[in-house]
Protein backbone atom coordinates (compact mmCIF):
# COMPACT_ATOMS: atom_id res chain seq x y z
CA UNK A 1 0.00 0.00 0.00
CA UNK A 2 1.39 3.47 -0.89
CA UNK A 3 2.25 5.90 1.19
CA UNK A 4 0.53 8.84 1.42
CA UNK A 5 3.06 11.93 0.81
CA UNK A 6 3.81 14.45 3.69
CA UNK A 7 1.47 17.62 3.29
CA UNK A 8 3.87 20.48 2.18
CA UNK A 9 5.08 22.13 5.25
CA UNK A 10 3.03 25.28 5.98
CA UNK A 11 5.03 28.63 5.30
CA UNK A 12 5.94 30.55 8.16
CA UNK A 13 3.97 32.98 9.53
CA UNK A 14 5.28 36.85 7.89
CA UNK A 15 5.80 39.46 10.77
CA UNK A 16 2.99 42.08 10.07
CA UNK A 17 4.01 45.59 9.39
CA UNK A 18 2.35 48.42 11.26
CA UNK A 19 -0.41 49.70 8.80
CA UNK A 20 1.82 53.28 8.60
CA UNK A 21 5.37 54.48 9.55
CA UNK A 22 6.18 56.94 11.64
CA UNK A 23 8.38 59.85 9.70
CA UNK A 24 11.87 59.47 10.67
CA UNK A 25 13.80 62.37 9.82
CA UNK A 26 17.39 61.64 10.58
CA UNK A 27 19.27 62.52 13.40
CA UNK A 28 21.74 65.41 14.09
CA UNK A 29 24.91 64.20 15.16
CA UNK A 30 26.54 65.16 18.18
CA UNK A 31 29.38 66.51 16.99
CA UNK A 32 30.34 66.63 13.74
CA UNK A 33 33.52 68.93 13.72
CA UNK A 34 35.54 70.35 15.96
CA UNK A 35 34.41 73.25 17.56
CA UNK A 36 31.12 72.89 16.60
CA UNK A 37 28.51 74.31 19.64
CA UNK A 38 27.47 70.36 20.60
CA UNK A 39 24.32 70.21 23.47
CA UNK A 40 24.30 68.47 26.60
CA UNK A 41 25.23 64.87 26.13
CA UNK A 42 22.13 64.11 28.03
CA UNK A 43 20.18 66.15 25.96
CA UNK A 44 21.03 64.76 22.42
CA UNK A 45 20.76 61.23 24.57
CA UNK A 46 17.14 61.89 25.21
CA UNK A 47 16.81 62.25 21.42
CA UNK A 48 18.58 59.54 20.73
CA UNK A 49 16.60 57.36 22.72
CA UNK A 50 13.21 58.58 20.82
CA UNK A 51 14.85 57.86 17.34
CA UNK A 52 15.42 54.00 18.43
CA UNK A 53 12.19 53.99 19.56
CA UNK A 54 10.65 55.06 16.30
CA UNK A 55 13.16 52.87 14.39
CA UNK A 56 11.94 49.88 16.55
CA UNK A 57 7.94 50.88 16.22
CA UNK A 58 8.52 50.73 12.43
CA UNK A 59 9.67 47.11 12.39
CA UNK A 60 7.52 43.94 11.67
CA UNK A 61 5.63 43.41 14.57
CA UNK A 62 7.84 41.11 17.01
CA UNK A 63 11.08 42.32 15.33
CA UNK A 64 13.31 44.75 17.63
CA UNK A 65 16.42 46.19 17.61
CA UNK A 66 19.53 43.97 18.49
CA UNK A 67 22.39 45.71 20.75
CA UNK A 68 24.44 45.52 17.91
CA UNK A 69 21.78 47.89 15.87
CA UNK A 70 21.52 49.89 18.42
CA UNK A 71 25.35 50.38 18.90
CA UNK A 72 25.72 50.53 15.33
CA UNK A 73 23.37 53.38 15.16
CA UNK A 74 24.49 55.38 17.88
CA UNK A 75 28.18 55.36 16.80
CA UNK A 76 26.90 56.50 13.27
CA UNK A 77 25.61 59.21 14.72
CA UNK A 78 27.89 60.73 16.98
CA UNK A 79 29.66 62.74 14.42
CA UNK A 80 33.07 62.24 13.11
CA UNK A 81 34.55 64.07 15.65
CA UNK A 82 33.07 62.87 18.92
CA UNK A 83 33.41 59.34 17.31
CA UNK A 84 37.15 60.13 16.50
CA UNK A 85 37.87 61.28 20.46
CA UNK A 86 35.60 58.61 21.79
CA UNK A 87 37.14 55.36 19.90
CA UNK A 88 40.26 55.78 22.06
CA UNK A 89 38.27 54.48 25.06
CA UNK A 90 39.04 51.17 26.28
CA UNK A 91 35.37 50.23 25.53
CA UNK A 92 35.77 50.68 21.95
CA UNK A 93 38.80 48.46 21.30
CA UNK A 94 37.67 45.69 18.34
CA UNK A 95 34.85 47.72 17.30
CA UNK A 96 34.48 47.33 13.69
CA UNK A 97 34.95 43.70 13.73
CA UNK A 98 32.12 40.96 13.69
CA UNK A 99 32.16 40.48 17.33
CA UNK A 100 30.10 44.08 17.65
CA UNK A 101 27.24 42.61 19.41
CA UNK A 102 29.67 41.88 22.03
CA UNK A 103 29.16 44.96 23.88
CA UNK A 104 25.90 45.66 25.65
CA UNK A 105 24.02 48.75 24.43
CA UNK A 106 23.75 50.04 27.87
CA UNK A 107 26.93 49.52 28.31
CA UNK A 108 28.36 51.39 25.57
CA UNK A 109 26.04 54.46 25.49
CA UNK A 110 26.86 54.64 29.78
CA UNK A 111 30.08 54.24 28.36
CA UNK A 112 29.53 57.56 26.07
CA UNK A 113 27.71 59.66 28.50
CA UNK A 114 30.80 59.40 31.08
CA UNK A 115 32.88 60.52 28.31
CA UNK A 116 30.93 63.47 26.87
CA UNK A 117 29.24 64.33 30.17
CA UNK A 118 31.72 64.21 32.84
CA UNK A 119 30.93 65.36 36.66
CA UNK A 120 31.64 68.60 37.18
CA UNK A 121 32.82 69.37 40.97
CA UNK A 122 30.41 70.91 43.31
CA UNK A 123 31.55 73.98 43.83
CA UNK A 124 32.27 74.63 40.50
CA UNK A 125 28.57 73.67 39.36
CA UNK A 126 27.25 75.44 42.27
CA UNK A 127 29.53 78.88 41.23
CA UNK A 128 28.22 78.18 37.41
CA UNK A 129 24.46 78.14 39.00
CA UNK A 130 24.71 81.29 41.12
CA UNK A 131 26.29 83.46 38.28
CA UNK A 132 23.94 82.38 35.46
CA UNK A 133 21.71 85.24 34.60
CA UNK A 134 18.71 85.62 32.43
CA UNK A 135 19.58 85.88 28.58
CA UNK A 136 17.82 88.88 26.57
CA UNK A 137 15.59 86.77 24.74
CA UNK A 138 14.86 84.45 27.05
CA UNK A 139 11.85 83.94 28.63
CA UNK A 140 10.86 83.38 32.48
CA UNK A 141 10.30 79.35 31.56
CA UNK A 142 13.24 78.99 28.92
CA UNK A 143 15.13 80.53 32.42
CA UNK A 144 13.76 78.81 35.22
CA UNK A 145 14.39 74.88 32.89
CA UNK A 146 17.76 76.28 32.11
CA UNK A 147 18.71 76.69 35.94
CA UNK A 148 17.00 73.21 36.78
CA UNK A 149 19.26 71.45 34.52
CA UNK A 150 22.04 73.14 36.45
CA UNK A 151 20.80 72.46 39.79
CA UNK A 152 20.72 69.11 39.10
CA UNK A 153 24.45 68.70 39.69
CA UNK A 154 24.18 71.08 42.87
CA UNK A 155 23.01 68.40 45.31
CA UNK A 156 20.50 70.94 46.87
CA UNK A 157 18.38 69.50 49.19
CA UNK A 158 15.81 72.39 49.27
CA UNK A 159 15.99 72.94 45.39
CA UNK A 160 13.19 75.11 44.71
CA UNK A 161 14.38 77.32 47.24
CA UNK A 162 17.61 77.89 45.07
CA UNK A 163 15.56 77.97 41.76
CA UNK A 164 13.57 80.59 43.37
CA UNK A 165 16.66 82.94 44.72
CA UNK A 166 18.36 82.90 41.48
CA UNK A 167 15.08 83.56 39.45
CA UNK A 168 15.12 86.50 41.20
CA UNK A 169 19.14 87.75 41.40
CA UNK A 170 19.60 86.45 37.95
CA UNK A 171 15.99 88.13 36.26
CA UNK A 172 16.49 90.58 33.56
CA UNK A 173 13.59 93.26 34.82
CA UNK A 174 15.42 95.47 37.59
CA UNK A 175 12.21 97.28 38.85
CA UNK A 176 10.38 93.37 39.04
CA UNK A 177 13.40 92.40 40.95
CA UNK A 178 13.03 95.32 43.46
CA UNK A 179 9.79 94.27 43.95
CA UNK A 180 10.45 90.86 44.47
CA UNK A 181 13.48 91.78 47.19
CA UNK A 182 10.75 93.34 48.99
CA UNK A 183 8.72 90.19 49.17
CA UNK A 184 8.48 88.51 52.62
CA UNK A 185 8.98 84.05 51.74
CA UNK A 186 8.13 84.22 48.40
CA UNK A 187 7.64 80.41 46.39
CA UNK A 188 9.28 79.61 43.68
CA UNK A 189 5.64 79.26 42.34
CA UNK A 190 4.58 82.89 43.08
CA UNK A 191 8.12 84.10 41.53
CA UNK A 192 7.69 82.78 38.27
CA UNK A 193 4.28 83.38 38.00
CA UNK A 194 5.10 87.01 39.04
CA UNK A 195 7.61 86.99 36.08
CA UNK A 196 5.31 85.40 33.28
CA UNK A 197 2.71 87.68 34.60
CA UNK A 198 5.21 90.94 33.68
CA UNK A 199 6.35 89.23 30.15
CA UNK A 200 2.66 88.88 29.50
CA UNK A 201 1.98 93.04 30.72
CA UNK A 202 4.80 94.05 28.84
CA UNK A 203 3.71 92.04 25.61
CA UNK A 204 0.60 93.98 25.46
CA UNK A 205 2.18 97.37 25.91
CA UNK A 206 4.45 96.83 22.96
CA UNK A 207 1.02 95.37 20.87
CA UNK A 208 -0.79 98.57 21.95
CA UNK A 209 2.49 101.02 21.06
CA UNK A 210 2.67 99.41 17.69
CA UNK A 211 -0.96 99.48 17.18
CA UNK A 212 -1.29 103.35 17.52
CA UNK A 213 1.85 104.08 15.76
CA UNK A 214 0.12 101.97 12.71
CA UNK A 215 -3.08 104.19 13.04
CA UNK A 216 -0.85 107.48 13.29
CA UNK A 217 0.71 106.44 9.70
CA UNK A 218 -2.39 105.17 8.44
CA UNK A 219 -4.52 108.34 9.56
CA UNK A 220 -3.63 110.48 6.41
CA UNK A 221 -4.77 113.57 5.67
CA UNK A 222 -4.98 115.50 8.78
CA UNK A 223 -6.92 118.65 9.35
CA UNK A 224 -5.19 122.39 9.63
CA UNK A 225 -6.16 123.46 13.20
CA UNK A 226 -8.52 126.38 12.79
CA UNK A 227 -5.51 128.52 14.38
CA UNK A 228 -3.28 127.61 11.75
CA UNK A 229 -5.79 128.57 9.05
CA UNK A 230 -5.50 131.61 7.14
CA UNK A 231 -8.34 134.44 8.01
CA UNK A 232 -11.30 134.79 5.88
CA UNK A 233 -11.14 138.40 4.29
CA UNK A 234 -14.68 140.19 4.08
CA UNK A 235 -15.93 139.81 0.44
CA UNK A 236 -16.31 143.74 0.44
CA UNK A 237 -12.95 144.74 1.33
CA UNK A 238 -11.87 142.13 -1.02
CA UNK A 239 -13.49 144.07 -3.40
CA UNK A 240 -12.67 147.62 -3.06
CA UNK A 241 -10.62 149.19 -5.04
CA UNK A 242 -7.95 152.51 -4.28
CA UNK A 243 -7.04 155.64 -5.80
CA UNK A 244 -3.85 154.75 -8.10
CA UNK A 245 -3.43 158.69 -7.41
CA UNK A 246 -2.79 158.67 -4.21
CA UNK A 247 -4.02 155.14 -2.30
CA UNK A 248 -7.27 156.32 -1.13
CA UNK A 249 -10.12 154.41 -1.17
CA UNK A 250 -12.81 157.42 -0.42
CA UNK A 251 -12.67 157.82 -4.29
CA UNK A 252 -11.21 156.96 -7.39
CA UNK A 253 -8.63 158.12 -9.74
CA UNK A 254 -9.71 160.15 -12.52
CA UNK A 255 -7.54 160.63 -15.54
CA UNK A 256 -7.63 164.65 -16.87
Amino acid sequence: MAENPAAPAAPAAQPQRLPYRIPLPPLVPFMEHPGDPAPAFREWKTRFGIYLSVMEANLPQGEQLTDRNKNHVLLSNLGAHALSAFSREPIMEGFGQPNVAAVPHADLLAAANRYFSPRITLAKAFFDFCHRKQQEDESADDFLTALRAMSEDCDFENRDKYLMLQLIQGMRDKTLQQELLRKENPTLQQTINDMRANETAQQEVGALNSGASFNALRGGHQRTPASRQPAKQDSRVRHQKSCLGCGSQEHMYRSQ
